[in-house]
């Protein structure tokens, strides 16, 4: 189970950063990373706890698209 609103803040995170041209594993990691750190998203207040950020791992190739 996942929260809602915090993976689709992580998600938009993680794509924004793909279409910069940052490799899916670069992505993913600052995505988590920003959650990680505490920094208040859009969805609210401090979103640190592994809840938010840890339910996704990236399986495969970790590369540019």
């Amino acid at each position: 189970a996942v929260e809602d609103r915090s993976t689709a803040q992580l998600m938009e995170t993680f794509y924004q950063k793909l279409a910069q041209g940052w490799t899916k594993g670069q992505a993913l990691r600052d995505a988590q990373l920003q959650f990680l750190g505490g920094q208040e998203t859009q969805v609210g207040a401090d979103r640190s706890h592994p809840y938010f950020w840890a339910p996704f791992i990236l399986v495969g190739n970790a590369g540019p698209l």
